[in-house]
């Protein structure tokens, strides 16, 4: 068997050429653990080497940033070729709270061959809101409680620890239909779809069998049509009005053929709206046992309450949030459409950041999502972690429909993805077992993922979890100087460069390189799905000045180069006019390498 020698994690070890041969996945039991739990972790297996294996041996090693933190575990198998089996191992980690491991499963024969080799990534965290990866469920059909429960074990396979119930209400102003005690078995969304309660009911069981929160989706101020005559309670005289005095309450207006021709929009500063909502969302709890809240927001504006006084929307969602959790006392999701109300909401109780991000509102570059996060992190004193909604190839979804549906474009989706990882936040973009968003209306699938990127966002959920702490470990952007030679970087996400930036913390520099070499336009929503594949780079020399201290080690690690398996490299220092310099080579970069040198 052709293999190549390279050193990783302090050690020699084998990159066998021949991945895919044996086996097939590596999960989890959870998406995340709390401190002192023990982990499953599954190896599904595929003999497809074309000969019986006998004695053959799989073996497990446990590792954070690299270094091994318990013993290797080891079990035997025999397979015949074309045969499938499953392998379960359990393993208590360290308790020590937030933190993330990698978990590398090797194969190999009676007589030491490598045969495969694939990684997943465990988080053992008390909470989920430290390092929140959210999905979604966003269809509620009639079906089995298994069908439920495996829509949700995809969603785990990627660690999602919190799933947004998109749509799941009944009307904006009254969600839940029938009463707390008493729901109704089925009801019609704002979309006119059926809704099913025990399909609700059974989504959320299963996220609570994952470790993963269950978040309710709502409005924070929006009512259908004949609000007034529906016995809801809810008053015109709590609404906003695009005028002085009142004559027109603001309202978005729906599709044809949904429930209401509009959302009639409420004052969130009013306290009797309020009182209402919170009531409203209470009953929600009681009849369903979701953890938190989603409040959707529509950006923003002036208007006028109804006695003529201005209203700024932005200056209304502190007081909300912060009300809806003393009221509640549930986790809080506030969504900051285009970060308009991102200060307000990183200064409130709310429990993570979310922004929607759109080009009008100034996130259109790579470098606009990079600095969304960087600005949450500002406004929340470092102290909550940010989601991004952004909807990849929108344009090219139009060409398509459910019984027609095209294919999410791979680079461009990496490239998105990359960006916001390395950036420190996280992507809420899958959903509905292993569906992706194309738009900002979730239950749309009209484009769908390959198998191949299926397995290639495995390795990216995989790689943000295992270095979970170097990644959104409270690290701070830095302002060095990285070369690469001969070939052209930028520190904005230039088209056709190497985008670098740089972080350190925790004992740690973090250098980050993004591959756009061959890719046309810094745009990250890809919108026409056009983007190519970056033009591969190997043994790239990397020049990076560190200002002071000692370097110790140089790693890096790629979700795109050997399941996200950390690699130390050999380093040269020295100092010239700019400073204090270390010099080494990383093997391979495809989209996206992390550099980490440890410094004393």
């Amino acid at each position: 068997m052709f293999a190549i020698i390279l050193a990783f994690s302090g050690q020699f070890s084998v990159r066998a050429a021949s991945i895919g041969k044996l086996i097939t996945d590596v999960n989890t039991d959870k998406a995340r653990y709390t401190p002192g739990s023990t982990v499953i972790i599954y190896a599904n297996l595929q003999n497809n080497t074309n000969t019986t294996i006998s004695n053959g041996t799989l073996t497990v090693y446990f590792k954070h940033l690299g270094d091994e933190v318990a013993p290797p575990q080891s079990q035997q198998f025999n397979l015949d070729a074309g045969a499938a089996s499953s392998i379960a191992f359990t393993w208590d980690p360290p308790a020590t709270d937030y933190q993330g491991y990698s978990v590398e499963i090797w194969a190999i024969d009676a007589s030491g061959h490598i045969l495969d080799n694939m990684n997943t990534a465990v988080d053992v965290s008390s909470t989920w809101q430290k390092f929140p990866r959210y999905g979604y469920i966003s269809t509620f059909d009639s079906q089995s409680s298994d069908t439920s429960y495996n829509i949700a074990w995809q969603l785990k396979n990627y660690h999602i620890n919190a799933i947004q119930f998109y749509d799941w209400q009944w009307k904006q102003h009254v969600p839940l239909a029938g009463s707390a005690d008493n729901p109704s078995s089925s009801w019609s969304d704002i979309g006119n779809r059926t809704i099913y309660r025990q399909t609700v009911s059974d989504y959320i069981n299963a996220a609570h069998s994952f470790n993963a929160a269950a978040i309710n989706y709502n409005l924070m101020h929006g009512a259908f049509s004949g609000y007034e005559e529906d016995g809801s309670g809810v008053n015109y005289q709590w609404g906003l009005f695009n005028d002085n005095p009142p004559s027109s309450q603001y309202s978005n207006p729906l599709p044809s053929g949904w429930a209401s021709s509009a959302l009639y929009i409420f004052n969130p500063a009013n306290t009797e709206w309020q009182n209402y909502i919170f009531n409203r969302e209470k009953e929600v709890f009681s009849a369903f046992p979701f953890d938190g809240w989603h409040i959707d927001s529509l950006g923003g504006g002036r208007m006028y309450d109804f006695h003529g006084n201005p209203v700024d929307m932005d200056q209304t969602f502190q007081g909300f949030i912060n009300n809806a959790k003393a009221s509640l006392g549930k986790s809080i999701v506030f969504n900051s459409v285009g970060n308009y109300g991102q200060k307000e909401a990183g200064a409130s109780n709310a429990d993570i950041l979310y922004s929607e991000m759109w080009e009008g509102s100034g996130q259109t570059t790579y470098n606009d999502l990079k600095n969304s996060i960087d600005s949450g992190t500002l406004a929340s004193g470092g102290n909550k972690a940010t989601v991004l909604a952004a909807y990849m190839d929108r344009n090219y979804q139009e060409n398509f429909r459910e019984f027609n549906q095209g294919y999410f474009n791979a680079p461009g989706v990496l490239l998105t993805d990359a960006t916001i990882f390395a950036s420190g936040g996280a992507h809420i973009e899958l959903g509905d077992g292993t569906n992706m968003l194309s738009l900002e209306y979730f239950p749309n699938k009209h484009l769908i993922m390959s198998d191949e990127l299926k397995k290639e966002l495995r390795n990216y959920y995989d790689f943000m979890v295992s270095y979970q702490n170097l990644l959104r470990g409270g690290l701070s952007n830095t302002h060095n100087i990285v070369y690469l030679h001969d070939i052209a970087t930028s520190t904005n996400a230039t088209p056709n460069t190497v985008w670098t930036f740089t972080k350190s913390g925790n004992g740690y520099d973090v250098i980050h390189l993004i591959n756009l070499l061959g890719v046309p336009s810094n745009h990250w929503r890809d919108a026409d799905a056009t983007y190519p594949v970056p033009a591969l780079q190997s043994n790239v020399t990397v020049k990076y000045y560190y200002g002071s201290g000692t370097v110790n080690s140089v790693s890096w690690a790629s979700p795109d180069y050997d399941n996200g398996k950390t690699y130390t490299s050999s380093f040269t220092t020295g100092s010239d006019d700019r400073g204090n310099y270390v010099t080494f080579t990383v093997q391979s970069l495809q989209y996206w390498d992390m550099i980490y040198i440890n410094k004393s």
